[in-house]
């Protein structure tokens, strides 16, 4: 049995990055998944590609010499690859994309209209509930949050930060201020994903907050009308809440806590076979998404400093 391109990306992966937590994070796979396709991969040609111990991995003799023969051989086929596509007349086709309904405006409609002079059409599903990737329903996602397993890469293209605000209104009620531990209380509006509330965080933490929540929905964009509204206090992202935060509409609330980010991805199923109607949706769609993130954070985002939540896209 012959391995698969995705056991011999990963492979790749763990020694370039030396190790298999760096080597997830350029897939843009859980740690679980490239343990489980490494091993695979091991039990699969019967030899072992590293030592393991408690302070990591370290590739074998064996694994080093295999590393040059998988690199040449992945390289040839990227480079055949690209032949192929580039000498097409053009990178006409049909994707099917998933998305949340922030990105329609700033990033789906401008890449619709920049794919559509390459006669790439979108066929564009909006939702703030994740797709189930099983079923690989669309070609291309866009997804907020951290990744879990599944038969799929992804590009990480930016992060956004996850903010706490009110309306003007609200924080009226409340001449006193309110503090994070008044969230135990006060009027709460609340994410939920397939009918489970999305845990709140602060500093990297998660916090408490009052049980019954007055609003509890799956949209983001409704959130933020109850709360400009007065309705309570909500959790939005910075690409959501920064021009109700800047017409005065919300005010961001406990900014001098650290900021909470999450990750955004391009997700996708096919790499050695992308037609170039894909390829080129990647890159545009990609870029699009990529400035959209970095003019709502408006400063340089760290790279490395949210921890795991669940995914809200």
């Amino acid at each position: 049995m012959r391995a698969t391109t995705q056991q011999l990306e990963a492979f790749t992966a763990i020694v370039e990055r030396q190790g298999i937590t760096a080597a997830a994070d350029q897939l843009g796979w859980s740690k679980s998944k490239v343990s489980k396709v490494i091993s695979e991969l091991e039990a699969q040609i019967g030899v072992t590609l590293f030592y393991r111990s408690t302070r990591g991995l370290r590739v074998t003799s064996e694994g080093l010499s295999f590393y040059q023969d998988v690199v040449e051989y992945l390289s040839a086929m990227d480079a055949s690859i690209d032949r192929l596509t580039e000498s097409a007349p053009n990178a006409s086709g049909h994707i099917k994309v998933a998305a949340p309904l922030v990105f329609q405006q700033h990033v789906l409609t401008p890449a619709l209209k920049a794919l559509s002079a390459e006669n790439i059409r979108l066929d564009v599903s909006l939702s703030d509930e994740r797709p189930d990737l099983n079923r690989r329903d669309h070609d291309l996602y866009i997804h907020i949050g951290h990744l879990q397993d599944g038969d799929y890469y992804a590009q990480r293209i930016c992060q956004t930060e996850l903010m706490y605000v009110a309306s003007p209104a609200f924080l009226a009620r409340h001449p006193a201020g309110i503090s994070p531990r008044d969230l135990r209380h006060v009027d709460v509006l609340r994410y939920s994903h397939h009918g489970v509330m999305v845990p709140w965080h602060l500093d990297g933490e998660p916090i408490a907050v009052n049980p019954e929540a007055k609003l509890v929905s799956n949209t983001g964009e409704y959130l933020a009308e109850a709360a400009i509204d007065g309705l309570g206090v909500t959790q939005l992202t910075d690409f959501m809440a920064r021009p109700f935060i800047d017409s005065g509409r919300l005010v961001q609330m406990f900014p001098d806590h650290r900021p909470y980010w999450m990750p955004v991805y391009l997700l996708y199923f096919e790499r050695t076979k992308q037609s170039r109607a894909l390829k080129r949706s990647l890159a545009i769609v990609g870029q699009y998404l990529k400035d959209f993130c970095e003019a709502a954070a408006r400063v340089e985002a760290p790279q490395r400093r949210e921890k795991s939540t669940p995914a809200l896209g």
